[in-house]
Order: structure tokens, then C-alpha cells, then sequence
């Protein structure tokens, strides 16, 4: 096979992927500690829409310290609180994102949320940005944005 169709195949193969991680386990918010500690792209739902797709070298750990840390200042909690939850924010004197509700209020309603969401996964070592981005591209996942 020459660059070109490789080139040509790579769409193929990022939708095949995508099926493959829909379709894939659905682990329930309780059971991180069961997602794996490998590279790969991974997917949270709520139901059945996409809220978020993402991509990392440790998908576990990738959980552990930002999607499922109370404390994480990561751009998916904030994302979650203001597009889902509907919890206002304005810029602070930095121009950082802060909630206008007090932190602990958000942190409840945040982690209240996804307990009724589920993470799917799929192994990748190579090509794991290509197929997230194709991803983010095709379905807009809402939680996606900076």
C-alpha cells in the first residue's frame, strides 16, 4: 500500500473506529476505576448523545484527575456546568471562567450529573487524535468546546 492509500483509507478507518467505541462497554460513572490505564479514545454519554470525546496515553488516569476531580479546573466540568446545568459564569479579574453559585454547589450538581452518565472506550496507540478529532468534527460533542 503507497502513502496515497493510506491517505485514502484513513477515513475508513477513523468511522470504523468510531463505531467500534459507540458500540463498545458502557462503564457507568461509579466504575472508572475499571477504565483501563492504557492509550486510547474515550467517550462520555449521557443516554445515548455524545456529550464529550477525548483522547489520551493513560485513559484512567485522564479521568481521575480532571473529568472526576471535584477540584479539577478542567475545561469539561466547566463546559458541563454551563451548557447542561445551566449554571451561570462570568469572566473574574484574570479573564478566567468562574460560577456565579458558590464551588461546592456546582461540584454537587456537577458530580449529581454524571452519575447518570457512562465512559466508552477504545484502545489506539496510533491515530488516536485523528479519530477523536474526527469525532468532535461529525457529532459536536456539546462539551467539547475550550
Amino acid at each position: 500500500m503507497n502513502w496515497e492509500e493510506v491517505q485514502n483509507e484513513t477515513e475508513n478507518l477513523v468511522k470504523e473506529g468510531y463505531q467500534i467505541l459507540s458500540e463498545g462497554p458502557a462503564y457507568g460513572w461509579s466504575a472508572i476505576s475499571k477504565l483501563p490505564k492504557e492509550a486510547g479514545v474515550s467517550a462520555i454519554y449521557k443516554g445515548k448523545e455524545l456529550l464529550y470525546v477525548g483522547e489520551s496515553e493513560n485513559i484512567f488516569n485522564k479521568f481521575v484527575k480532571h473529568h472526576d476531580n471535584p477540584n479539577s479546573k478542567c475545561p469539561f466540568r466547566r463546559n458541563l456546568a454551563e451548557s447542561k446545568l445551566e449554571i451561570p459564569f462570568k469572566k473574574n479579574d484574570k479573564g478566567k471562567k468562574v460560577a456565579v453559585a458558590p464551588a461546592h454547589e456546582v461540584d454537587s450538581k456537577t458530580q449529581e450529573y454524571l452519575q447518570h452518565c457512562c465512559v466508552r472506550y477504545l484502545l489506539v496507540d496510533l491515530g488516536r487524535t485523528e479519530l477523536k478529532e474526527y469525532i468532535i468534527k461529525r457529532y459536536s460533542p456539546v462539551l467539547n468546546k475550550k
